[in-house]
This record gives C-alpha cells, sequence and structure tokens, in this order.
C-alpha cells in the first residue's frame, strides 16, 4: 500500500454538446417584502404541568417583570409563575378554585391600572370576580349564577360612576347580560333575549365618551351595533351583514387614529373594519391568512410604533404574525412557529421586553419575544423547521446573516442580522421543490445567489436577491444527473459560471454553466465511472478528490475545477474490494497547503484512515479513532476554521454520544485526536462560524425545538 505514481488508466473525458436548457419551469423577476423583525424571534421553552389549556398574564406582586397564570378548567386547577429577569420564571404554586374557569379578564379603571379581575364559568353558569394575592395565590371574592352558559366578558364603565360593568356572551349563552357590582353582589340586567352572541366588545363607536356595544349574532350572522344612551342603556342601531361564522370579535385602534377599529377573525382569513368619525365602517380590510385565526392578539411586537396581528391555529399549533405598515397595510404573515397542543396565547410585557406565551395542553409553555442583547446561547423561532442551514454576508460587512429551507412552508428563509448582531430583517421566498442544501454565493453590491437543491436530487431552483432594490430573481431547472454538490466563480465582468458536480450509479461527470440572459448554457463533462466517493472543499478551493474502484483496488484522484476535471491526476491505490465504506473531507489542514485530504476506509477487512498534503501521505490505522468517527454519518461532519488563525478543523457530530466533537491532525496527520467541543443532542444540520468579533458559535438547526440554536464555543 503505497502512493501510486504510475501512468493514468484510461480516464475519458466526454464533452457534451453545449445546449440550452429547455427544462426552465419557473422564472420571475418580482419585488418582495422585507419585513422588520427588528429581534422579535427569540424563543424559549418551559415546561409545566400537563392539562392545562389557558392562560392569563398579570403582574399581582407589582414587581417589572410579567407573572402567568395557567388554568385547567376541566380540574379546576390554577399554577400561578413569577416571572423574572431574563424570561424565567419560579417554579408553579398550585392551587385549587371552585369553578371551571374559562376566560380571565382584566379589570381597568379611567386611569389605566388594572384593579381586579372577572372570569367567566361556562360549565358551572357561573361569572365572578377574582383576585390574585402577591404570592398568585387566587381568591374568589364574588360571583353570580346565570340561567345559560356565559363564555365572553368585556369590561368597561358604561354610565361614568367609575363603576366597571361587565358584558356578557356566549355561544349557548341567552341574549347580551350586564353585570354591575352593587354592595359587593353581581346583579345581572338583560339587554337582549331569545337570541344569541358569540362574540361581543364594549367599544366607543360614536365617540360620545360612552362605551357602546358591538356583538356578532350567531342566528343572523350580523354584526350588531348598540348605541349606549349615557345611562347605560342600548339600542340597536345597525347591523353589518356577514357571510359566515367568526372564531373571534376584538375592538382596538389599529390604525392610532384616536377610533377604535373592529378586528375578526373568520376561517382563514382576518377583517378589520376601520373606524371614522362618522361610525360608517365602509373601509374594511381582508387579510388572507395561510392557518385558521382561532385566536387573535394584538400589539407593537417588533416596536416599531405600528400594531401587529398575532393569530393560533389550535389545530395545527401554529403562530403566525401579521406586522404593520403604514396605510392601514400589513406585510405577508410570517409563520414563527408550530408546536403540537397549543390551545392559547396571550401579550405580556415585562422590563425592557415584549412578547407572546403560547400553552401547550401537552406540558410546555413557549414564548416568543424581542432581543435586547445577544447572549451566549439563545434560540431564533421563524418558520416551522429549518433545513440546509448555512449563513451568507449579504453585504460583506462582516456580519453573517442565516438563510434556510422551510420545507413545510415550502420556502426559503432569509435572516438578516443589524450591526449588534441581532436579527433585524426576514425575508421569505416561495419554493418548488423539497430542496435540503443552500450553496450562496455573493454576486456583489447587496446581490447574492441562492441555489437550493438536494444532494442525489437533479432539481436546482436558483434564487437571486438585489438586497439594494429588493427585487428578486428564481429559475428552477433540472440536471442530467443526480447532484453531489455544487460551486461558483465570478470572472472580472463579475458573470457567473456555474460548477455542478454530478455523480449517478457510479458515474462522476461536471457540468458548468453560464449565465446567459434569462437561461442557463451548459456543457457537460463525463470525468470517470465505478466512481465511489467524492470530496471537494470550501468557497475558495478549486480542487475535488475522488475513489474510483478499478478491479480490485480503491484509486484516489486529484481534480481541478480549473479544467473541467481533466487529466486527474492519481494520488493513492490500495489493494480492496467494493464492500468498503468510505468517509473523505477536504480543507485547509495544514499551514503549507491549501487542498489538504482525509479520508477514512472502513471495511471487515480494512480500516486505515488516510491524510493526504501535497504528496505527502500519512497513514493511521488506530481501531478506536476510526470506529468512532466511520460510524458518523457524512452529512454530520463540517470543515471550518475555529479560531481566528485561519487554519481548517475537522468537527463532526458523533454518532455515539451525539456530541460534537473535534478531529485534530497533528504532525502532517501522523497522530489524530478527538477532543469533545460542546453538548448538541438534538443538531440537525450545522456549521461553525464566528458569528461575532470575538468568538467562534455552534450553530444547528434545533430538531427537538424545531428552532435555530446558536451557542458560544468554548
Amino acid at each position: 500500500m503505497k502512493p501510486c505514481c504510475e501512468e493514468k488508466p484510461g480516464l475519458i473525458i466526454e464533452i457534451s454538446s453545449i445546449k440550452i436548457l429547455t427544462a426552465l419551469l419557473l422564472f420571475s423577476l418580482e419585488a418582495f417584502s422585507q419585513i422588520p423583525i427588528n429581534g422579535f424571534c427569540k424563543y424559549n421553552r418551559f415546561d409545566i404541568d400537563s392539562g392545562f389549556t389557558n392562560l392569563f398574564a398579570l403582574n399581582y406582586n407589582d414587581d417589572s417583570y410579567t407573572d402567568l397564570v395557567l388554568y385547567n378548567p376541566a380540574k379546576r386547577d390554577i399554577e400561578t409563575l413569577d416571572g423574572n429577569q431574563s424570561l424565567s420564571f419560579t417554579s408553579p404554586r398550585k392551587y385549587k378554585i371552585p369553578s371551571e374557569i374559562s376566560l380571565i379578564r382584566n379589570i381597568i379603571d379611567k386611569n389605566n391600572k388594572v384593579t381586579g379581575y372577572a372570569y367567566s364559568s361556562r360549565k358551572r353558569m357561573n361569572v365572578g370576580l377574582i383576585s390574585f394575592a402577591k404570592n398568585g395565590k387566587p381568591l374568589v371574592t364574588n360571583e353570580i349564577k346565570l340561567n345559560s352558559y356565559p363564555e365572553n366578558i368585556s369590561v368597561s364603565d358604561i354610565n361614568g360612576d367609575s363603576e366597571p360593568e361587565f358584558l356578557i356572551s356566549g355561544k349557548s349563552f341567552d341574549g347580551l347580560s350586564i353585570l354591575t357590582n352593587e354592595k359587593r353582589k353581581l346583579k345581572e340586567t338583560k339587554i337582549l333575549r331569545n337570541s344569541v352572541y358569540s362574540f361581543s366588545q364594549f367599544m366607543n363607536i360614536n365617540r360620545d365618551g360612552f362605551p357602546d356595544i358591538a356583538a356578532f349574532n350567531v342566528a343572523s350572522l350580523n354584526l350588531d351595533l348598540f348605541y349606549n344612551n349615557g345611562n347605560g342603556q342600548f339600542d340597536k342601531v345597525r347591523s353589518i351583514p356577514f357571510s359566515e361564522n367568526i372564531n373571534s370579535l376584538r375592538a382596538f385602534d389599529l390604525d392610532l387614529d384616536s377610533f377604535e377599529d373592529i378586528i375578526i377573525s373568520k376561517q382563514n382569513s382576518i377583517e378589520i373594519l376601520y373606524a371614522s368619525f362618522n361610525s360608517s365602517f365602509d373601509v374594511i380590510k381582508i387579510i388572507k391568512t395561510k392557518y385558521n385565526p382561532e385566536k387573535i392578539i394584538i400589539g407593537d411586537f417588533n416596536k416599531d410604533g405600528k400594531m401587529d396581528i398575532a393569530y393560533l391555529d389550535t389545530k395545527t399549533g401554529t403562530l403566525s404574525i401579521l406586522f404593520g405598515k403604514d396605510n392601514r397595510d400589513f406585510y405577508p404573515e410570517v409563520i414563527y412557529c408550530r408546536k403540537d397542543g397549543c390551545t392559547d396565547l396571550v401579550p405580556y410585557y415585562s422590563k425592557f421586553i415584549n412578547g407572546i406565551a403560547l400553552i401547550s395542553k401537552y406540558g410546555s409553555l413557549y414564548l416568543i419575544s424581542n432581543f435586547t442583547s445577544v447572549p451566549e446561547e439563545f434560540n431564533i423561532s421563524l418558520g416551522v423547521n429549518q433545513q440546509g442551514l448555512n449563513y451568507f454576508d449579504h453585504n460583506h460587512d462582516g456580519i453573517s446573516d442565516l438563510c434556510y429551507i422551510d420545507n413545510v412552508e415550502h420556502k426559503l428563509d432569509l435572516i438578516i442580522r443589524n450591526t449588534s448582531e441581532i436579527p433585524s430583517l426576514f425575508y421569505s421566498i416561495p419554493l418548488v421543490g423539497e430542496e435540503t442544501k443552500i450553496y450562496s454565493d455573493y454576486l456583489g453590491k447587496n446581490k447574492v445567489a441562492f441555489y437550493c437543491y438536494s444532494e442525489g436530487k437533479k432539481l436546482i431552483e436558483s434564487v437571486k436577491i438585489d438586497f439594494t432594490n429588493l427585487s428578486i430573481e428564481k429559475k428552477t431547472f433540472y440536471v442530467q444527473n443526480n447532484i453531489v454538490g455544487i460551486k461558483a466563480e465570478h470572472n472580472d465582468a463579475n458573470e457567473v459560471k456555474l460548477f455542478l458536480v454530478q455523480l449517478n450509479n457510479g458515474k462522476l461527470s461536471l457540468s458548468v454553466f453560464h449565465s446567459i440572459d434569462v437561461n442557463y448554457l451548459n456543457s457537460t463533462y463525463t470525468v470517470a465511472d465505478n466512481v465511489v466517493n467524492v470530496s471537494y472543499g470550501k468557497e475558495n478551493s478549486r480542487i475535488l478528490f475522488f475513489w474510483q474502484y478499478n478491479s480490485d483496488s480503491l484509486i484516489l484522484y486529484r481534480a481541478s475545477f480549473d479544467n473541467n476535471f481533466e487529466n486527474p491526476e492519481i494520488k493513492y491505490s490500495i489493494k480492496s474490494n467494493k464492500d468498503n465504506s468510505i468517509l473523505s473531507l477536504t480543507g485547509n489542514f495544514f499551514t503549507n497547503n491549501k487542498d489538504s485530504y482525509f479520508t477514512i476506509i472502513h471495511s471487515p477487512e480494512l480500516n486505515q484512515t488516510l491524510i493526504l498534503s501535497g504528496n505527502t501521505v500519512s497513514i493511521v490505522e488506530r481501531k478506536e479513532i476510526i470506529g468512532e468517527i466511520a460510524v458518523s454519518d457524512i452529512n454530520r461532519f463540517y470543515v471550518t476554521a475555529s479560531n481566528f488563525k485561519g487554519l481548517d478543523k475537522i468537527f463532526f457530530c458523533s454518532g455515539i454520544d451525539k456530541n460534537i466533537k473535534k478531529v485534530d491532525l497533528l504532525n502532517k496527520g501522523k497522530n489524530i485526536i478527538i477532543s469533545p467541543v460542546t453538548d448538541a443532542q438534538y443538531a440537525g444540520d450545522y456549521f461553525i462560524k464566528n458569528m461575532d468579533m470575538r468568538s467562534f458559535h455552534l450553530v444547528y438547526s434545533n430538531n427537538k425545538e424545531n428552532c435555530i440554536t446558536i451557542k458560544q464555543l468554548p
């Protein structure tokens, strides 16, 4: 077993005729949205007891942090969690209460201060008042038994006496009722009988200073408006027809013009009835949604001074946000996450932090919040999953941005980080296929090309983005053979040449694509048959290595992209049969050579590590090292610099203990040391990069949480 220097076998280069690809499926040049998330994507999860389905945010201990109340209507259980700094919570305190609470609402005085809380119990047909001690202990202080099933509560002072009244409605409740608190006893007054209003809301419709009522009639499918005469009596003055039942009804000044608007969610849409000085509500905006907005909340989540709408689809557990723009417009919705068993969401506000809390009946509490700084370890949640996770630098400012493929939503997602290294802008581009890898290519002047593909498949989706004028060019096409990898180079005129390495049933080929207007001009070179393994280096490497099985030998070749792999050079050969597992990596492992090569040949009869640096070959046959590396998936290896000195290291996610480990090649590969780097039990696709100017980080798609995790390396 020695390096080969004999003449090369008959490797034939066949150049196919140059042709224009006709399988062009999609081309578009279109504007796309730059969505200002402004750091609103920080993700945390907390374990809670299972079975809790409802969530309420409050501040019962009057500190600077939001507290949470979890309740389980079926079992009359309540748990309270004290909020602390850094979005942490104390261990829950558990309590039993006398009623199966369905809903809790704030009681707010004229100074916008929370003075108490009202609740409804559908099962017991009760409405009551509840308070919370500074340690979170609940106390039911007053309640009234009704003759039907209350669900929804709206609270306001309807007659100017500084005392709150409660508007009651529900899908199985008789009409509309007003509850007043007289001498510490709740008293019911019926506004309407013999009708059903699924939702009702106090709001100032005619701007006379007294709250009116908007209520949705289930039978007529009308939104009925009731005016307050100033004495707490209501008359129906108008009905707005709808074609179907609704999920929710809210009153909120969305466009900040001092008029309360009506926000209604329906199956796969949100309708906004904008108010005006004459209360006509004739300006209606309909927003189609990807999922069913069963529950909605409103707030300025990205802190840009505009109101946003977040919704939860409980069937899929999907959280989606519509960020507000100017002129009563909204950006395309952003899918933030999908979590099984999610049943409720609330906005919450703590010191310097605002966010959204989600509760799952399976025992999880999820928080999405804004970044105020970048900690040593954190999670980012944007999208349902994050495949092909990679980095790019859209304007060459030294701050790495993130790209990945959401194969549930079929989109290429991009996260741009600002100079504070906080995610600030989000882009999402529809894809046709279900690719798993991304190759990015900087084209200059804030232009980047993204090539989405899957190893072993033939489909490529090219997405070229101009981040300055927010335009996008998309092409989708097929190639002749299964793709192994992609590289790109530019000439002085910045014309792109795209190299596609392909391997199909042992046939190694190279396709070279020249960008010409809207088409790609393609030349395909057949390099070798009986190829069993291929490896090439990172962006700046021009070298490819491949193993070819020939009779009873494995032969290692070195080829160059510069001449389209013509006349590959034999570097090594070994006697072996075809029953081998070969793992190979290329990188700048040594100071004197940028095209070093590391390979492991593993089989029942042969266990060998080969390190090639220039013409120097080192052989290592340590079974314990070979064994751990060989059982790890080649897709779990990553070659990169791990410090600012520039030399590459080999990292891999161990198939034995799932930790990220580092392979050091000492003495030109004659000695190999494997050392642990960090825990990564649920790591999917990953890379290692200096995500700031101080440290290197492990960045990976977290398969347990379906988020992106970034950890500073020691």
